[in-house]
């Protein structure tokens, strides 16, 4: 059954319950049915043109900036990342997680994959040894979890959580000590030096450390969604034109539509991928253009697409983007623009140079205001002159 909405104007095709797919809406506007043949359009392929088609499509372009999680999120943690951390032990728990022979220490190697090293104690440190593990922060986890266990089939249970609470006043003391540049560590690139910028104590700045990644990356590095170097465009945070047509997801499939692949590490396996990544379908959602507008519209209806942080879903239909929209799918973002091909470019290149959108929406409006004015003052001379000047 085919199914004509008019409120959006669009044309469906219903299949079963639950089971309905989009087929094309009108560019005219909502509630009118399409016109058998398309304004300024050839009425046969043979006599088409690229002039032609650049009338009917006009000049309106729409740039698709695919912003990843770890760009967004603050405690977004890269699975192959490699890290070390120094664990302290004093001389009865280090010979019993290092072994005879070094059997212990070999076994926890073997099981977790972390790489240790026995190091020198520290001058302050009274009867404490240290030992470096480096790996993934995930076999940094496993291995110290193994040193705890093996900490307690040598030498009990109290012993272990005597170590456990050396640890957590050590944890206490840096947090006590540290500055809000060290603090600071833990955030962004570039966030430490914008601590010890402006003077923010530790605790703000663990605060800030916590918030979205993409308004540390504002503060560290105005400009929206630069990456590492800079740059709105990248190895993080790739811009994509769109052709006429493209699907999101996690592994669309290859076709005559455009591609735009959000990647999700599934080694991780299912669960720890979804904490990372987000819900994001192998077909997530599809852009599309229709005369010289764009839409976006869900391809699915279980987990849906945020649109400016509206969920849609496939049972929806198409939804118009504007110059400005921001799609999720999972932890992924899409910004979009809308605008001339010249108009996005000069944009960009204003943005790359520091300048910010707010200068030039605040020009714009004191144009509209000074306008607005100069409107009025001459509403006000007329009405004088057709009063005889009182």
């Amino acid at each position: 059954m085919y199914c004509w909405n008019t409120s959006q104007g669009c044309m469906y095709h219903w299949k079963e319950r639950g089971k309905m797919t989009f087929l094309w809406a009108t560019p005219a506007g909502a509630g009118t049915a399409p016109p058998s043949q398309m304004p300024n359009m050839p009425s046969g392929p043979s006599e088409s043109t690229e002039a032609e088609r650049r009338v009917h499509q006009g000049d309106a372009a729409l740039w698709v900036t695919m912003i990843p999680p770890q760009v967004l999120t603050a405690d977004f943690e890269d699975a192959n990342a490699q890290a070390e951390e120094e664990l302290e032990l004093n001389a009865k728990a280090m010979g019993a997680v290092i072994g005879k022979g070094g059997k212990g220490i070999k076994e926890i190697e073997q099981a977790t994959g972390v790489k240790s090293t026995t190091l020198n104690a520290r001058e302050d440190a009274q009867g404490q040894r240290r030992l470096l593990l480096q790996g993934t922060k995930t076999q940094i986890l496993a291995a110290k979890s193994a040193v705890e266990q093996r900490i307690v089939m040598v030498l009990g249970l109290k012993m272990a959580e005597k170590v456990q609470k050396h640890w957590s006043q050590q944890l206490l003391e840096k947090k006590r000590t540290e500055t809000g540049s060290e603090a600071a560590k833990s955030g962004v690139r570039g966030l430490s030096d914008f601590a010890l910028e402006h003077g923010l104590k530790a605790v703000m700045a663990r605060k800030l450390a916590k918030l979205d990644a993409q308004l540390q990356r504002s503060l560290a590095h105005p400009g929206f969604a630069r990456n590492d170097e800079g740059e709105l465009d990248g190895e993080i945070c790739e811009t994509i034109p769109l052709r006429s047509s493209a699907v999101i997801g996690r592994a669309p499939e290859e076709g005559e539509e455009q591609v735009i692949e959000a990647e999700v590490n599934m080694a991780l396996g299912p669960k720890e991928a979804s904490k990372l990544y987000g819900d994001v379908q192998d077909q997530h959602c599809k852009l599309h253009r229709m005369g010289n507008d764009f839409y976006v519209m869900a391809l699915e209806s279980q987990i849906g697409t945020l649109v400016d942080g509206q969920k849609i879903r496939h049972t929806d239909g198409p939804v118009a983007l504007r110059d400005g929209t921001t799609l999720g799918v999972g932890k992924y973002l899409f910004y979009c623009e809308v605008g001339s091909e010249t108009f996005l470019q000069e944009r960009r290149k204003k943005l790359l140079a520091g300048e910010r959108f707010w200068k030039e929406g605040s020009a714009s409006l004191q144009q509209a205001e000074s306008e607005a004015r100069q409107a009025e003052a001459r509403r006000v001379r007329i009405r004088k002159v057709r009063n005889g000047g009182s």
